[in-house]
């Protein structure tokens, strides 16, 4: 059975016909069921171990992360995503930002954490205060699985 990853990974290989409709809905498949794992309840937890550790060395810190990513999120024009994901050539963290339900996989990046910037994930709340969502949206990460992700990544497990 071809799970949707493998789909966005290979979509190339994807029947030219179809191949728009994967990307689109496929993609927003993906980033959904990889959104919901990254959040939760609030849990005031911080990154540990090696993700503390990686955010230190590539952003100076959780709090010059948060405004990177935030920034990112915020100027992105449109629907789209903000991710933190894996450089596999170099291993450094990176923020990259997606149009419409473009999926990381698409750019042969690991994902970390990924926040829906399209405006149904805060509009009834926050209406076009897209960075008042990102404010409070920083309580409901959950760094335990975040951390999990990087640790996978560095133990070879594929993930989305």
């Amino acid at each position: 059975m071809t799970t949707i990853e493998d789909l966005l990974r290979g979509l190339d290989k994807v029947p030219e016909e179809i191949r728009l409709t994967v990307r689109n809905q496929g993609g927003g498949h993906a980033n959904h069921q990889f959104f919901w794992k990254v959040i939760g309840p609030a849990r005031n937890t911080k990154p540990t171990g090696k993700l503390a550790e990686a955010l230190t060395k590539e952003f100076g810190g959780l709090e010059a992360f948060q405004e990177k990513f935030t920034d990112a999120a915020v100027r992105f024009f449109g629907s789209g995503w903000a991710f933190l994901v894996i450089n596999p050539e170099n291993k450094k963290l990176e923020i990259l930002t997606l149009p419409n339900q473009d999926s990381v996989l698409l750019h042969k990046r690991p994902g970390l954490l990924a926040c829906d910037i399209w405006e149904h994930a805060y509009y009834l709340q926050y209406q076009n205060r897209r960075a008042e969502y990102m404010t409070a949206w920083w309580n409901v990460v959950a760094w335990d699985v975040v951390s999990k992700r990087l640790d996978n990544f560095y133990a070879g497990k594929q993930q989305l």
